[in-house]
């Protein structure tokens, strides 16, 4: 008879596969602190063994006996290995099952104390670890016949190595076998393991392993306690347990089994279950948690019974969402973050969460056996409901990583850059304080323009008793009193003019108290009372003076004064277009679209002007990708335009159908009918001739009308061939580019060409620049290809055909464009018969395509390059070449980038001295912060503003300097004007964030980091930074 499997006299199988993976067990001593059982007599000291157990059902290994020293420390030196598979699931089964080390007594074999050794880090890739003072808990077993019993204990250092020695290629597992046997009986000597790991390297940096324990679950149904009540009893006890699975998107779930419900309605949890996942599923884990989407869970029960079966599974087959609004998955995504406890998790019927299932169907062992629950009706509650629901069970889990999705924390190293090296251009200017002048200037100019503005509605006849419109006289001035008071004009007045004195106030007391000029203690938005005075006897002169001139004045003065208004609203048109350039430029594309915006309703009324102010529009949407809006500017400039019937250009009806065909060669080629008609019925004259005809010679007539023809009408004639080679009717096309060869021809006759420049004489090279400003560098690309097959194109423009396209193909967007664009550009800079200024342009047009991908440190070696070879060239002439603004603004970003803002303040300083602009003085005071020179950097600002007042960003530095500065209430209100603005730099978001996180305002710095990972998603630091501040806000909260 075969003996029990509990028969002691059953040896445990050994091992003697020599082929596998090795994890290598060494621990060098132990120290147990042992108390004598009341059965103990006459001994001194205790010998024990240690006990390595392991996966496997093999024969454990053991130690030599060993007696305590005189410190009482065992000195074990063991060391041993055993073999596990090499596959993934040998790694799963390694991580789940428990390795055990045991110091048990030596003569009667009683275990004392035991330590289990965690064996996850082989599933992040090392090959060797260690646990340093691994503790042993004791165990106290009353039937136990050792004399002495352990009340502490540790293992000083165990040391984990990973070995392998792999069988040779191609073996079968019978051959494996066979192979196995005869090496261990033959004692072949086989080469010896070698280092190695379960996770390649690629994957080690990234890789993650997910735990999932349940922590219980109540109320039980009812009918779920009864049912393991009942398949324990009887002759044939069987088992009903609970399995829950973790889904994971993308990757294997993590199941937890063996779950049991004890007599009571107890819930006895399954040991905890761990999931290795790939680089790839945690990525994909991460941002599914990022998006805020739930982790979801799969609940059910498994009957096994010889006698009984389980009808109800469905019944109890459920699912749950752990939802982020909770903020429970969400702790997953804190910095550092390995671990989030879900409570009170809901159950619903599985069906109805719409889910796969992850867990397998249940199987009954007897399928004809005896229900152990019977199923509820179908329809009724309790089946629509399931039993969980039902019961009102909710379940609570623990999700453990072994490494945090997002990183902890770390002080960033000091930069190594030898700041001290380099000198920076420290602006020069006196300390001494002198009285500002922008503000009062504005106040003058409003009482100037209200006065102005009463005389007009007096001569208008807005009020009724104006006599006399060239003087006011008393009874006019009476009735304009009663006209201005009895309607809000005058509260409106009354208004503009007190903060326009509080400007004054603030311009003025500010500015001196950051000279150096007053008192400390005194606030510099609170001038005292003396000064309050005067600047309010200075104020009302300036006002009665302006009144009194604007009033007095003669109607010819008041119609110079409407030309000076016009004039002004000229000048602020241009203003505004110029800073809506500028805030394209430095990627504040809202602050951009608002100032277009403004333009448009200026010019409400005037159908041209406001046409090109729609063009400028739509041509900046089409820049910025916004290509639906771009369209719809377009047809309302074109609306517009054709409002006027004679002399007007059509410029948004062309850029419309350039937009138009655009959309053909990327959407839908239905778009290219509509652009094809749209030119036919703006530019009947450019229609293409028919074949044979455009091949003919053409006398003085035909010279003189193509003279004649505006740019416009020439970018219609090249958008129809380019139409043409987009449906592909190539024969078309080309009697089109038979016409543009007599275009260009005309244009190059001599009585055309006087006084013309070298771009006048081709027509489609000034078309692929057009093309290029409307955000269109696939049909600039396609304009500049023209360009090259026109006959007369000489070896100048030639090069500037080539600049132009690969700037167009650094545009557009793509790997292979960009690639092709860097190589043309780097062939035209490295030929050495290319002219100076085109070498120059093409190292300068390299560096703006390095600084749009990022690569800021090749962005600055081609505009450093580009200066160099611009200073060779001689400083006027033909032969002269001028770098953009643009150039220096990017080469100090760049450098800024790479943290050096002392080389970055440099460049900017040069741009400044260059063309002032907002934005430059933003780079000077962004730069003067990071050198922590407060005092400069508010100066720089101070400059910005002038510029452009109602910029967000010059509000937020503002904010950020004077917060740094100690000016608490200054930074508060600047923070808000900013913030009212809309400000939209995520980059200078996140540092006002750190500033208030430093302050203490960790909900406010909160609220800005948020701000901050919206303009910037792809800021892995903004995300951090956001990450360690909710966890600051949770600490405080908790």
């Amino acid at each position: 008879m075969a003996p029990k499997k509990d028969d002691a006299t059953v040896a445990p199988k050994v091992d003697t596969n020599p082929y596998g993976a090795f994890v290598n067990v060494a621990v060098d001593r132990g120290y147990l602190e042992i108390a004598p059982r009341e059965t103990m007599t006459g001994k001194d000291s205790v010998k024990t063994v240690l006990i390595l157990s392991y996966p496997g059902g093999y024969a454990p290994f053991k130690s030599e006996a060993m007696d305590p020293d005189a410190s009482g420390f065992y000195n074990y030196e063991f060391m041993q290995p055993f073999r596990q598979g090499t596959s993934l699931e040998a790694l799963a089964l390694l991580i789940n099952s428990k390795v055990t080390l045991s110091v048990a007594e030596a003569v009667s074999g009683s275990i004392l104390a035991q330590a289990h050794l965690d064996m996850s880090p082989l599933a992040l890739g090392f090959s060797e670890f260690k646990h340093t003072n691994l503790d042993l808990t004791p165990l106290s077993d009353s039937s136990s016949t050792s004399p002495v019993k352990v009340l502490s204990g540790s293992l000083s250092s165990v040391t984990i190595t990973l070995t392998a020695r792999l069988p040779p290629d191609g073996m079968t597992p019978e051959e494996l076998a066979a192979a196995s046997v005869t090496a261990a009986a033959a004692s072949e000597a086989l080469p010896d393991p070698q280092p190695w790991k379960y996770i390649s390297t690629e994957e080690a940096d990234e890789c993650n392993v997910v735990e999932l324990s349940v922590s219980g679950a109540q109320p039980l149904p009812s009918g779920l306690t009864a049912s393991s009540d009942t398949a324990r009893e009887g002759k044939a006890p069987g088992r009903l347990s609970l399995s829950v699975a973790l889904i994971l998107p993308g990757a294997p779930p993590v199941v937890v089994s063996d779950s049991t419900v004890q007599p009571g309605g107890i819930l006895l949890p399954g040991p905890r279950t761990r999931q290795c996942i790939t680089k790839l599923q945690a990525k994909v884990l991460r941002e599914h948690l990022e998006d805020g989407l739930p982790l979801d869970v799969e609940v059910a029960r498994y009957l096994q019974h010889d006698s009984l079966a389980d009808p109800a599974w469905e019944h109890y087959h459920a699912a749950g969402s752990m939802a982020s609004a909770s903020d429970e998955s969400g702790a997953l995504m804190k910095m550092g973050s390995t671990a989030a406890l879900f409570e009170d998790v809901a159950l619903v019927p599985f069906t109805s969460k719409g889910l796969s299932s992850v867990l397998p169907p249940y199987t009954p062992s007897n399928p004809k056996g005896k229900p152990i629950e019977e199923v509820p009706a179908a329809g009724s509650t309790a089946a629509l409901e399931g039993a969980w629901k039902q019961a009102g069970t909710s379940i609570s889990l623990s999700v453990k990583l072994l490494r945090p999705l997002v990183p902890a924390w770390k002080v960033p190293e000091p930069s190594s850059a030898p700041i001290s090296a380099l000198i920076a251009v420290h602006m020069t200017g006196s300390k001494q304080y002198t009285a500002p002048t922008s503000a009062l200037k504005a106040y003058r100019k409003l009482v100037s323009d209200m006065g102005v503005a009463v005389k007009r509605m007096a001569m208008d006849g807005a009020v009724s008793n104006a006599y006399e419109p060239d003087e006011l006289t008393t009874p006019t001035a009476r009735a304009l009193t009663l006209e201005l008071q009895s309607t809000s004009r005058y509260a409106e007045m009354r208004k503009a003019l007190a903060d326009a004195a509080v400007q004054v106030a603030l311009e003025r007391y500010g500015k001196a108290y950051d000279a150096g000029v007053g008192d400390k203690d005194v606030h510099p938005e609170s001038p005292t009372a003396e000064q309050l005075s005067a600047l309010h006897e200075e104020l009302h002169a300036i006002l009665t003076e302006e009144l009194t001139a604007a009033l007095s004045a003669p109607p010819a003065a008041a119609a110079a004064a409407a030309a000076s208004a016009a004039a002004a609203a000229s000048a602020e048109l241009s203003r505004l277009l110029i800073l809506a350039l500028e805030c394209e430029q430095a990627g504040l594309a809202g602050r951009a679209e608002a100032l277009h915006q403004r333009r448009v309703l200026m010019l409400a009324g005037q159908p041209l002007a406001a046409a090109a102010a729609w063009h400028e529009y739509g041509s900046f949407c089409m820049r910025t990708d916004q290509r639906g809006r771009g369209e719809q500017c377009f047809r309302e400039g074109m609306a517009l335009e054709q409002q006027i019937l004679d002399g007007v250009e059509r410029s948004c009806g062309v850029a419309l159908a350039a937009a138009l065909i655009y959309q053909a060669q990327v959407t839908d080629p239905l778009f290219l009918e509509e652009a094809e008609m749209l030119l036919s019925s703006l530019f009947p004259a450019a229609a293409a001739p028919a074949a044979g005809e455009a091949g003919t010679e053409f006398g003085d007539g035909q010279l003189s009308s193509y003279q004649g023809e505006s740019e416009v009408v020439r970018l219609a004639r090249i958008l129809q061939v380019l139409a043409h080679q987009t449906a592909g009717r190539m024969e078309s096309a080309a009697d089109g580019l038979m016409v543009l060869e007599q275009i260009e021809g005309a244009l190059n006759a001599p009585q055309a060409s006087l006084n013309m420049g070298p771009m006048a004489i081709n027509p489609c090279y000034t078309a692929a620049e057009t093309l290029l400003k409307l955000g269109l560098p696939a049909l600039s690309q396609s304009a500049a290809v023209l360009a090259e097959k026109l006959p007369l194109t000489g070896p100048i423009l030639q090069n500037q055909i080539q600049l132009l396209r690969a700037d167009a193909l650094g545009q557009m967007g793509l790997k292979e464009s960009e690639e092709e664009a860097v190589q043309m550009l780097s062939s035209l800079a490295s030929l050495s018969d290319t002219p100076g200024k085109v070498v120059a342009a093409a190292e300068e047009n390299l560096g703006h395509i390095h600084y749009r991908a990022g690569r800021h440190t090749e962005a600055v070696h081609a505009y450093r390059a580009a200066q160099d070879t611009a200073k060779k060239l001689p400083p006027s002439g033909p032969l002269s070449f001028s770098l953009s603004s643009q150039l220096y603004l990017q080469l100090a970003q760049s450098y800024a980038a790479l943290r050096h803002p002392d080389w970055a303040l440099q460049v900017y300083t040069q741009a400044c001295a260059m063309s002032p602009t907002a934005s430059s003085w933003l780079g000077v005071a962004a730069c003067r912060t990071a050198l922590e020179e407060y005092d400069a950097a508010s100066l720089a600002l101070s400059e910005a503003a002038l510029l452009d007042p109602e910029n967000a960003s010059v509000w937020g530095r503002i904010s950020l300097v004077a917060s740094k500065s100690g000016r608490t209430e200054e930074s508060a209100a600047a923070l808000k004007c900013a913030m009212r603005l809309g400000l939209e730099d995520g980059t200078l978001l996140a540092d006002l964030g750190k500033e208030l996180s430093s302050k203490g305002s960790t909900r406010a710095a909160e609220n800005l980091i948020k701000e901050a990972a919206v303009k910037r998603p792809e800021d892995q630091q903004i995300r951090e930074l956001l990450a360690k501040l909710e966890n600051q806000a949770t600490a405080i909260v908790v």
